[in-house]
């Protein structure tokens, strides 16, 4: 999808920083920034693009959010759904946008099941995603990843398996099944809030000894240092970073942010 947002991404960074500091949060550990961008101001209530006047609206609301400790130490339980995530010709699951009515069913169905948060499997039944989340295992001394496809492409998630594999941890981007879920010797759920929380059971099936693994710690480690030094770089730094022209063509993005 292309949607030319009228402003680059310096601009966009910028316009970043300045909420920040209109809200005097440049010092606080916790704040969560979403972007939320639609089609802007229309002529008239319609869903036709040809009603848009003017450019697109971009909206930045900063909020201080932090995962509770006590969850980040019990860890998560979760619990398969009855809903599914859809194939990309009728509804693509990377889109990361607000008609979220799977994800939102899916959050109910955790909620009458009592869990953290729902499991989701695609269509031919392997397992994908949860609700809010991104889902991984670890069997052996690998990590497995759910493909990309029928799932948000979570900034987390990547970030994850980069940091894993740049420290000599192998991850393996597959399909499997919910068999393989219940042997799985950890499991973890990587989000922007908790990073990376560790799951204690699916389907009331004991993950591992039903606390965090060495392995997970040691991505949660990782990861950890990572952020660290990514948010120690000064705000010229990551503009000149973000201004050095790359070729995205052979991944296949095209963007005018």
């Amino acid at each position: 999808m292309f949607m030319d947002l009228g402003i680059t991404k310096t601009g966009l960074l910028t316009l970043v920083h300045d909420t920040l500091d209109a809200n005097d949060m440049n010092d606080e550990p916790h704040v969560h920034i979403r972007l939320v961008v639609s089609r802007g101001v229309k002529s008239t209530p319609y869903q036709n693009p040809n009603v848009n006047i003017g450019l697109p609206l971009i909206v930045i609301i900063p909020e201080i959010k932090a995962v509770s400790p006590s969850v980040k130490t019990r860890g998560l339980r979760l619990a398969t759904t009855w809903v599914r995530r859809g194939p990309p010709d009728v509804k693509d699951e990377q889109w990361n946008h607000i008609s979220k009515a799977t994800d939102v069913q899916a959050c109910i169905s955790a909620n009458v099941m009592h869990v953290d948060e729902a499991l989701m499997l695609d269509l031919r039944g392997f397992v994908k995603t949860c609700n809010s989340v991104n889902f991984f295992i670890i069997r052996g001394d690998e990590v497995w990843a759910p493909t990309k496809d029928n799932q948000m492409q979570g900034i987390t998630r990547q970030k994850t398996i980069d940091v894993c594999r740049a420290n000599g941890i192998v991850v393996k981007e597959l399909d499997f099944s919910l068999t393989e879920v219940y042997g799985a010797d950890e499991a973890f759920c990587t989000g922007t809030f908790p990073s990376q929380i560790h799951v204690t059971e699916v389907d009331g099936r004991k993950i591992g000894d039903g606390n965090c693994g060495a392995i997970t710690k040691k991505i949660q480690e990782l990861y950890s240092e990572f952020v660290r030094k990514d948010v120690e770089r000064s705000r010229e730094e990551i503009l000149a970073d973000i201004s050095a022209p790359r070729d995205l063509t052979h991944l296949g993005i095209y963007t005018t942010l």
